[in-house]
């Protein structure tokens, strides 16, 4: 046999040999575009809704204002801790006290010098007992000095908290207002302004835009093992002229076998972009895990 025919033929021995070892790519022609998540976003806090600002079909975006809880105490209380704060505030800034007793300390030591220097002159011009009381208006002074130190450092803790009573009551108002975690569209309105709502009670429901489901079967043949995890490319046709290719991860395999001995799968995939819509129709390619070459 000619050397090239040989080769050729060990190339074509080892390209099936190749094709056996490595899987194939399975592909869901018939693939459709769902909705991955939904979320009920629900009442902070116990109220009546006072209006709300969406209705069902509305795309929205994160953190965007969906509704108002009657906020009018919650208001209110935050009008009293500013105020609070405020007092507080030009409470710890004043060093009156401090001044006052410094002053006083500096005329109860000028007094008790004078009385010092009489005594030198004239030993008798004052008695001890008022020595004495002049001593002690000297320490006390001093007392007091410290003791308005220490109002004052007070007074700053109790503005420090005061301020923190505003943040408090700034979440308490915050905590009225219903506003979505998630870009999405308004599925289902489930309370309407004038009724009375308690936390935890969902008050809206959102399907996620931003993040969608791909699902299809799969022949239960072509399954030789589970492709969770495995990527996936998606192929959505947005009209005649236009495809779009994203790619994903498979993240669910049924348990069971359908009639038609197949089975249904489920990739999610980014859309930030919001291109793609639930009820599109989809081809989808799981692509397989590449094996490791081994070396004998």
């Amino acid at each position: 046999m000619p050397r090239l025919s040989l080769a050729l033929c060990v190339l074509a021995v080892a390209a099936a040999a190749q094709s056996a070892d490595s899987p194939s790519p399975i592909r869901v022609e018939s693939a459709r575009i769902t909705i991955a998540h939904q979320v009920d976003v629900p009442a902070l806090e116990t109220g009546i809704i006072g209006s709300l600002s969406v209705k069902e079909g509305d795309v929205i975006e994160e953190g965007q204002l969906l509704g108002v809880l009657d906020d009018v105490d919650a208001k209110l209380a935050l009008t009293r801790a500013e105020v609070e704060a405020a007092i507080a505030e030009e409470t710890a800034k004043s060093d009156v006290s401090i001044r006052a007793a410094q002053n006083g300390n500096e005329t109860a030591k000028a007094e008790l010098a004078r009385a010092l220097e009489a005594i030198e002159k004239f030993k008798k011009a004052i008695s001890q007992t008022e020595i004495d009381r002049l001593k002690l208006a000297v320490d006390q002074t001093t007392l007091a000095i410290e003791q308005a130190r220490v109002t004052q450092r007070t007074a700053e803790l109790q503005a420090t908290l005061k301020n923190r009573d505003i943040a408090i009551a700034k979440r308490k108002v915050e905590r009225h207002q219903v506003r979505s975690r998630v870009t999405g569209r308004v599925l289902e309105i489930n309370k309407q302004a004038g009724e009375w709502v308690e936390p935890g009670k969902p008050v809206i429901r959102i399907a996620r835009l931003d993040r969608l489901r791909c699902t299809g079967f799969v022949s239960a043949a072509a399954l030789a093992s589970d492709p969770t995890g495995q990527s996936v490319t998606i192929k959505v046709a947005i009209n005649e002229t236009k495809t779009v290719t994203l790619q994903g991860k498979v993240v669910f395999v049924a348990s069971d076998v359908s009639v038609k001995n197949d089975i249904e799968v489920w990739a999610e995939f980014d859309n930030r972009d919001r291109v793609i819509r639930p009820g599109m129709n989809a081809e989808m390619t799981i692509h397989p895990v590449e094996k490791l070459a081994t070396t004998k």
